[in-house]
């Protein structure tokens, strides 16, 4: 792992501009760990802080496929207790579908991702780098439990760490997490 980083990204369709996933505001995390796809992480090895980068994701859900469009008989989704409607998101044998038209007791489902055969552009901004302990810990808990950093509290003494989140304890699931991302929690015990 080379750095960690302050950024805010956006992903969106290259072609319709359409916003798929965005940070609300800036995320801290370390590069190197496969927390952002592995080829955005490798670009970001060796960028410069305070610029911006767009990373063309050539159809990274694959190709749209006629054979993810299936026929389904209207009585099926009856005898499920399902009133179909174009548009309803449902789950078949595990796979996740889309309703899309419904004709003559018939439904077609698409079982295509919904990004399938779109280009997709990531542009991320490097706000700074990240070097403190305390600043690693929030933007883990952060970016994995969505806890505002304002609620986050950190006490760095010796070598105990008492994190408190909202006024409560840190639950233990939530320490595994850091010290699987922040390898220099391991000389350190946490409260």
């Amino acid at each position: 792992m080379r750095w960690w980083l302050k950024l805010r990204y956006v992903l969106y369709v290259k072609d319709t501009k359409e916003v798929i996933d965005s940070s609300d505001d800036y995320i801290i995390i370390p590069i190197g760990k496969d927390i952002l796809l592995k080829e955005i992480e490798k670009n970001l090895e060796n960028a410069e802080i305070g610029k911006v980068y767009d990373f063309i994701l050539k159809k990274p859900y694959g190709d749209r496929r006629e054979e993810n469009i299936k026929i389904i008989p209207i009585n099926e989704f009856n005898k499920r207790g399902i009133t179909p409607k174009p548009g309803l998101i449902i789950d078949a044998d595990g796979m996740k579908g889309i309703i899309r038209n419904i004709n003559s007791g018939r439904v077609i489902v698409d079982f295509n991702h919904p990004l399938a055969g779109k280009d997709l552009v990531y542009r991320v901004e490097l706000v700074e780098e990240v070097k403190g302990l305390e600043d690693k810990i929030k933007g883990i808990i952060n970016f994995f439990y969505r806890i505002p950093f304002d609620k986050i509290n950190v006490t760095i003494e010796d070598k105990n760490i008492k994190i408190s989140i909202k006024e409560g304890n840190l639950p233990d699931k939530y320490k595994e997490t850091l010290t699987n991302y922040i390898e220099e929690l391991k000389n350190y015990k946490i409260e």
